[in-house]
């Protein structure tokens, strides 16, 4: 719904999904152990499931949701870059700024969910003025954004 309608309420539903249950039901030591699992039955069962000759159903839905994270950290209009989740990343876009493409490289470093720190580093080629939208995820109660200049824009 989010890439239909541009409404980033709907990313926090796919951040609910991803980090409650999206990443927790595939085993981090071995991409084809796959568990049914929700986080109030408090623990797993792996089931082995090859592609080729399982279920592919779920595991394969998994999978290729887990590799779409990718697509969820960025968006991108023609004069803006907007962050829908906070994760290690980089990206490099283009941005519309009077007519021209200007090129720009965003780098996010974060332990993000474990705390709530990001930094986040935007680097156009030349000096541009384009919008950079942050997602405040509708769980976050209180942020606060450090510019550059030491400046401080915050909401509690």
């Amino acid at each position: 719904l989010f890439w239909l309608t541009g409404k980033p309420e709907y990313v926090d539903y796919f951040e609910h999904t991803l980090y409650n249950i999206g990443l927790g039901c595939k085993n981090p030591r071995d991409p084809f152990l796959t568990s049914y699992y929700t986080p109030l039955q408090g623990f797993h069962i792996w089931k082995k499931i090859h592609l080729t000759n399982g279920t592919p159903c779920c595991p394969a839905s998994m999978s290729r949701e887990i590799a779409r994270i990718t697509d969820m950290l960025w968006a991108h209009r023609k004069d803006e870059i907007a962050v829908l989740l906070y994760n290690e990343a980089e990206m490099q876009t283009e941005v519309d700024v009077s007519g021209e493409a200007v090129a720009v490289r965003c780098s996010m470093h974060t332990n993000f969910p474990a705390n709530g720190d990001v930094d986040l580093q935007v680097a156009p080629e030349q000096p541009a003025e384009f919008t950079l939208s942050l997602r405040i995820p509708s769980w976050c109660k209180a942020f606060a954004v450090k510019l550059p200049d030491g400046t401080t824009q915050d909401r509690k």
